[in-house]
């Protein structure tokens, strides 16, 4: 059974709380919170989480046990800042660590792990709520005229064997427009990627961006930004609290770090690049901050049908091209699962 995340764009500015992401085996209901001015949230869990495969044992992960009013009732929050050498820094309190989080004297805090990856879920999806970038798009894209469109964000937060966590994020369009009347096809599966380093039990900083314009194509202009390098991204206040911006090139929707870098890409006609919005003062018509979906792990999925994100037919862990929840018969884009395992840091 799938529960749908609580839009972060429905909710106009509050982010959720709790495992209201979207779980595929354990779901549940999450209070939604809104930013201050300082771009940090807080919120309490409406309560313990249930599912349909959630066990006794489960119980004692919410810490439900624990009923002496003694005992504090746990309070999650969270936020995101500015921070030196890094590109965004993350904190909440609410331990990444299963383990950490279980052994916490207090009621009601959502240490559950259903990925079993040994990462808290729910810090999880904080990390990808508040590190997903905000979609900046040019000004003749065509996503923005066409009212049947889909764009959805699908995460994942994994340990990697340097000691970082890798954060694949998918833009999963539901068309790629092609360029120059040519190349459209069903299905658009880009990405970006993060090397995140936690910083504590709780906190987390980006350190290292992959933007993948045109992935594995000869026209390949994928880009690692690093400390030398991650200042040049850019940062924006969104409805939610500050993210940085990832520009898409017009039409088939390649991620670049920089508008320049988009720009700079190619001289070829009908090859070249176009990127953000031209002669306008104001860039929120051309702003979009998608709602993320935490896929989980290969092998224990927290997602394997993507009809309620509006993508009917998708399945993100299997060799499939992906269409966009479209017709399946025509070329359609790359498998979602090589996004979301194949790391390039």
């Amino acid at each position: 059974m799938s529960v749908p995340l609580r839009s972060p764009g429905a909710l106009l500015g509050a982010l959720l709380v709790g495992c209201s992401m979207g779980h595929k085996r354990a779901s549940a209901e999450g209070s939604a919170h809104s930013p201050s001015s300082d771009d940090s949230t807080s919120a309490a869990p409406d309560g313990p989480h249930s599912g349909d495969t959630v066990d006794s044992a489960d119980t004692a992960l919410l810490q439900d046990t624990a009923t002496s009013e003694e005992v504090p009732e746990f309070v999650l929050w969270s936020e995101t800042r500015l921070a030196d050498g890094a590109l965004l820094s993350f904190d909440t309190n609410l331990p990444s660590d299963l383990q950490d989080c279980l052994s916490m004297e207090v009621r009601g805090a959502p240490c559950i792990d259903v990925d079993e990856d040994g990462l808290t879920d729910t810090w999880e999806d904080l990390l990808l709520l508040h590190f997903r970038p905000l979609v900046r798009l040019d000004e003749d894209e065509p996503f923005v005229e066409d009212p049947e469109a889909v764009l959805v964000q699908l995460g994942r937060v994994t340990p990697a064997s340097s000691g970082a966590l890798f954060v694949p994020i998918v833009l999963a369009w539901s068309q790629d427009y092609g360029r120059c009347g040519v190349s459209a096809h069903h299905g658009d599966s880009e990405r970006v990627a993060l090397q995140v380093l936690r910083t504590s039990s709780t906190a987390a900083t980006i350190h290292a961006v992959y933007t993948a314009a045109h992935e594995g194509e000869v026209t390949d202009q994928g880009a690692i930004w690093t400390e030398d390098t991650l200042g040049m991204l850019e940062q924006a206040s969104a409805h939610d609290g500050l993210h940085w911006i990832v520009y898409v090139s017009e039409g088939k929707h390649a991620s670049y770090g920089t508008a320049e870098a988009c720009e700079a890409a190619s001289l070829v006609p009908c090859i070249e690049e176009d990127c953000a919005p031209d002669g306008v003062t104001d860039t929120a018509p051309f702003d979009r901050l998608p709602d993320i979906w935490n896929m989980g792990e290969p092998a224990h999925p927290l997602w394997t049908d993507l009809a309620e994100l509006g993508l009917p037919g998708e399945d993100p862990w299997v060799e499939q091209r992906f269409c966009g929840g479209l017709d399946r018969t025509d070329a359609c884009s790359s498998p979602l699962v090589e996004k979301l395992i194949e790391s390039p840091f």
